[in-house]
């Protein structure tokens, strides 16, 4: 009877961890994707997404398609991407003891991709940039108050590491496009508090500050204003009252341009021999790889004309490894608990079967430890913003000058630009290298 309770337990252990050795997500395709958008070959990086693309994680897979379709210049494809996906991506924690217990003891990355909170906001950000470049505002604003749904509901409001912050700068400019000026700076506020508490870029940017300036003043919100000039500076308040008399002839030009590449994770592993027991113990932890982004700012031109350089609304290499750090005790303390577990199984095996048995089970144990290193890598490392002013009217012959160490890049946009007086018009572009 003893010796059947004790093969049980041996196999309660071991089978989940013989199952899981095949069934450990594969990340390779992400690699595959990753190569050809470093020579700026969108196209080139979805076929090899859709060709080796984990149908595994199918929430991973569609927003890394969304964000390539986006790429490409298909938006209504990479609408139906991101669409399909925000019912997946939504974080679900462990409902039951079981549930507990397995991603406490099993391989990292063998459940669903449950993305950190700044992946779950640039789902909706990039959707409503989206509805946004078809011209499709009432659809961009729902997108907005699902944004702010989303950070109520979640984080009471707040992310962490500020991840929220571009969202909320984004979902004012939404408001402002649908003529809902309060809710525009409620939202220019939310935005500022997120920078100035918990900034990825530094503080607020200048864009921002302007836009709260301009606000403020048109809404005869004077003790705010005021506030806000002495904060900003006299330089910031002039350039403000000098858009409020601009706009009463001319319309606004917003580019909001993704660059660069978000830091992939990878696998560091430590092993070491136990002395009190002669075990193998392995450690796998993600780690960042360093940021590469040559891109260091955008301009907007026309002709040779520079209508103005950008501002950085979020810089996701830096809330990429704040998340990573926030992450990391949890995981140590999941992987100490995996390999007690398979210890528990080696000495169980040896003595059931042998010191061979226990060697087996022990090198297998060892072998299965990994470190789930899935993460959003098509985002961009860093998201900016340039606002020019123009006369009403339509545009062919307006560029984005991307600017790296090895020189600059002029690249015309495709797309005519329509400028109208009052409401804001939107272009965003996505580019990874000069």
């Amino acid at each position: 009877m003893k010796s059947g309770i004790k093969n049980l337990r041996v196999t309660a252990v071991l089978l989940p961890l013989l199952v899981l050795s095949g069934c450990a997500v594969n990340t390779d395709w992400m690699r595959q994707v990753e190569q050809p958008l470093k020579f700026n070959q969108p196209q080139q990086a979805l076929m090899a997404l859709e060709s080796t693309g984990s149908a595994e994680d199918a929430a991973l897979y569609l927003v890394s398609k969304g964000t390539l379709l986006r790429m490409t210049g298909d938006i209504e494809g990479s609408i139906q991407a991101f669409e399909a996906a925000k019912p997946l991506i939504t974080f679900q924690e462990a409902s039951s003891l079981t549930g507990i217990a397995t991603s406490l003891t099993l391989t990292e990355g063998s459940g669903g991709y449950q993305p950190p909170a700044f992946e779950q906001v640039q789902l909706h950000f990039y959707q409503a940039l989206n509805r946004m470049d078809v011209g499709d505002w009432e659809a961009a604003r729902i997108e907005a108050m699902q944004i702010d749904i989303l950070l109520e509901r979640r984080w009471d409001g707040g992310t962490p590491f500020g991840a929220d912050a571009a969202a909320r700068f984004l979902t004012g400019i939404i408001f402002e496009g649908v003529g809902e000026t309060d809710n525009a700076l409620i939202a220019y506020r939310k935005a500022y508090e997120a920078y100035k508490d918990r900034s990825s870029v530094g503080g607020v940017p200048a864009e921002l500050e302007r836009r709260l300036l301009v606000l403020t003043r048109k809404m005869g919100l004077r003790g705010d204003f005021d506030a806000f000039a002495a904060e900003f500076g006299e330089q910031r308040k002039n350039e403000a009252l000098a858009r409020i008399e601009a706009a009463k002839t001319t319309g606004e030009v917003i580019l909001v341009a993704s660059t660069g590449l978000v830091p992939a994770r990878y696998e560091e592993r430590a092993q070491h021999m136990d002395p009190a027991s002669g075990a193998m113990v392995t450690i796998a932890l993600p780690a960042l790889a360093a940021p590469s982004s040559m891109i260091a700012g955008v301009g907007l031109q026309r002709g040779n004309q520079n209508l103005g350089y950008s501002d950085t609304l979020a810089d996701l290499s830096i809330l990429s490894q704040r998340t990573l750090d926030d992450e990391l005790p949890g995981l140590i303390a999941k992987s100490v608990a995996r390999n007690v577990v398979k210890n528990v199984a080696a000495n169980e095996a040896a003595e059931q079967f042998g010191l061979l048995g226990g060697l087996l089970v022990n090198v297998a144990g060892s072998a299965m430890e990994s470190a789930d290193v899935r993460c959003w890598h098509t985002l961009p490392q860093h998201i900016q913003v340039v606002s020019a002013r123009l006369e009403p009217g339509s545009y062919t012959d307006l560029a984005v000058e991307y600017r790296g160490a090895g020189g600059n890049i002029r690249e015309p946009l495709t797309r005519e630009v329509r400028v109208a007086l009052g409401a804001p018009t939107v272009v965003s572009v996505h580019r990874v290298a000069p």
